[in-house]
C-alpha cells in the first residue's frame, strides 16, 4: 500500500503497528515517524486551503510552505503555493513553485495551466500559448487550457485563434460566462459588432449583475445609436459599482448628446 500511496500517512501508521506486532520496533518507529511527518504537511496543507478560500494569501502562503518543508514531495501544495503567489500578483515566484511542481508530476494539467496563467501576467503571451498547448496534450477536454489559449491569442492580436479556442472552451462548458465575454471582446476588436453584442448577452444571462459586459454592450449600443438601451446598460453598471469612472463618463456624454439633439431640434 505504502509503494503504491507513498504519501498514506494512514497506510504507513498501520504499517508501523503490523511492524510493532511482528516484533521489528525499528521498522516499526521508521514507520511511525514517516507517519507522523506525512499528517503534519497534511495539517498545514488543509489549513492552507481554508485560508485561502478566506483570501487570507499571506497566511495560506506561509501554511503552504511549511507543508512543503516538511514534505518535499507534496505536489499539490506547490501547485496551490503556486496559485497563491498569482494571487498575491508575484507571477515569477508562481512560475518558480510551478516548474519544481511540474518536476515531480511531468503531465499535470493544473500545473501546465496555472502556468500559462502566470505567464499572461507577464505578458508573455507565446509562453503561455506553450503551456497552454501542454495541457491540452495531456487533456483536450480542459475548458481551463482552451479558455487560457484563447487568452494568449487574444493577447498576441491573433483574433481568429482567439475565437476558436473561445469556441471550443464554451462548447464544453456553454456557462462560461469568461469565456463569452472575452470572446464579445474579439468579435469587437473584429467590428463584429451583433456577435459581440451577442456574447455579451450570453454573459449577462449566466450572471446579470456582470459589470463588464454590462459596460461593453453599452458601448456597443452607444455604436449601434441606441442611446436608451446604452443607458440601461451603464445603469446596470452602477448599480453594481456606483463610482465605475468610465459608466458615469459615458453617461454623461449620453445626456451631453441628448440636450444637443433637443437644442438642434428647436431651432
Amino acid at each position: 500500500a505504502v509503494r503504491l500511496a507513498p504519501r498514506n500517512a494512514n497506510a504507513h501508521y498501520l504499517l508501523s503497528q503490523a511492524y510493532t506486532q511482528s516484533g521489528q520496533p525499528s521498522q516499526a518507529e521508521a514507520a511511525l515517524q514517516v507517519s507522523k511527518r506525512l499528517s503534519a504537511a497534511e495539517r498545514n496543507y488543509n489549513q492552507g486551503l481554508n485560508n485561502a478560500r478566506r483570501r487570507y494569501w499571506d497566511r495560506a502562503n506561509a501554511l503552504f510552505v511549511k507543508a512543503i518543508q516538511i514534505d518535499s514531495t507534496y505536489l499539490e501544495a506547490y501547485i496551490r503555493l503556486g496559485m497563491v503567489h498569482l494571487y498575491q500578483e508575484a507571477p515569477d515566484k508562481g512560475i518558480t513553485i510551478l516548474e519544481r511542481a511540474l518536476t515531480l508530476d511531468a503531465d499535470n494539467v493544473e500545473a501546465f495551466c496555472l502556468l500559462g496563467e502566470a505567464y499572461l501576467v507577464r505578458d508573455r503571451p507565446d509562453s503561455a500559448q506553450h503551456f497552454f498547448v501542454k495541457a491540452l496534450n495531456v487533456d483536450s477536454t480542459s475548458v481551463r487550457a482552451h479558455f487560457g489559449r484563447g487568452k494568449s491569442a487574444y493577447q498576441s492580436r491573433d483574433l481568429q485563434a482567439a475565437i476558436a479556442s473561445f469556441q471550443r472552451a464554451l462548447a464544453l462548458h456553454p456557462d462560461h460566462g469568461d469565456a463569452h465575454y472575452h470572446l464579445g471582446l474579439a468579435h469587437m476588436n473584429l467590428g463584429k459588432l451583433r456577435k459581440a453584442a451577442h456574447s455579451f448577452q450570453a454573459c449577462i444571462e449566466i450572471d446579470p449583475g456582470d459589470v463588464r459586459a454590462n459596460y461593453a454592450l453599452g458601448q456597443l449600443f452607444m455604436r449601434y445609436d441606441k442611446p436608451d438601451l446604452a443607458r440601461q446598460s451603464f445603469n446596470k453598471v452602477l448599480e453594481q459599482d456606483p463610482k465605475h469612472p468610465k459608466a458615469l463618463e459615458k453617461l454623461a456624454q449620453l445626456e451631453q448628446d441628448n440636450e444637443t439633439a433637443n437644442q438642434a431640434s428647436t431651432r
